[in-house]
Parts: structure tokens; C-alpha cells; sequence
């Protein structure tokens, strides 16, 4: 995220407070004109909006953008379930993503729920496989 915020043809248009699912967020309009090696067909301009949660350590939770390219157009929107982890640090629980544009349309679901967050020992990792774990 830091290397898109300082890239000279990332614009930020605007920023604001919003409420989505009723939790507070960020919502922030972009504009990303960028030369991509795509298939050769040129510049790529990137529009639309991207939310951060300031309770989940400012972590990207939704957006839509659409994309133009070579006289094309796609939509993509997504959305990531987050969950508090034990040290307050956000955990991934699900994303949901859709693409719709001329030639294509899908939509894809990564669950991650049913994983299980834990710490573990660097001896029961030794123990699964991984071979010895060396400290700092």
C-alpha cells in the first residue's frame, strides 16, 4: 500500500468518513493510470474506491473499481471479512471478489473461517517437519 501511495500515477481524488455494515470507515476515491505489461494493449486506468477500518489497524476492507483498457471495460468489486485477532491485529476470515466486463464474469469466494489461529512452539514445528528453527 505504501509503494501505490507514492507512486506518481496513483491520485488520491477524495477521502472520507463512512459507515458500511455499520462500522466506521475510511472510503477513499483513486485514480490509477498505469503502463502494465498486459497482453500489450497499453495503459491501464484504474478507477474507483477502497475503504480502510480504522478499528482493524487500517486494513483495506472493500472496494470497486472499474479499469479501462484497449477500449475495454471491467468492473471488480470485493469485500474482506476481518476478525480481531489476540493481538488486536486483524485476521482474515473471507473475500469475496466479482469481475464483469465484456468478454468475462465470475466471482470468487476464499473462506478462510474454519482455519484456526494459535501460536505454536518452534518445538512443534520441529516436530510437523520443518526442520530445525534457528532464533535471531
Amino acid at each position: 500500500m505504501r509503494a501505490l501511495l507514492r507512486d506518481p500515477d496513483f491520485q488520491v481524488l477524495a477521502v472520507k468518513d463512512v459507515k458500511m455494515r455499520g462500522e466506521p470507515r475510511l472510503r477513499v476515491d483513486f485514480r490509477y493510470s498505469k503502463e502494465l505489461a498486459l497482453q500489450d494493449k497499453g495503459p491501464s486506468i484504474f478507477e474507483g474506491w477502497l475503504t480502510l477500518s480504522p478499528r482493524h489497524s487500517w486494513a483495506v476492507c472493500e472496494g470497486d473499481h472499474t479499469m479501462r483498457r484497449a477500449g475495454e471495460t471491467g468492473r471488480y468489486t470485493w469485500r474482506v471479512d476481518l476478525d480481531e485477532g489476540p493481538d488486536r491485529m486483524p485476521i482474515v476470515r473471507r473475500i469475496v471478489a466479482g469481475r464483469v466486463g465484456p468478454t468475462f464474469e465470475n466471482r470468487d469466494v476464499l473462506d478462510f473461517r474454519s482455519w484456526e489461529y494459535r501460536e505454536v512452539s518452534t518445538r512443534e514445528l520441529e516436530k510437523e517437519g520443518y526442520g530445525p528453527i534457528e532464533g535471531p
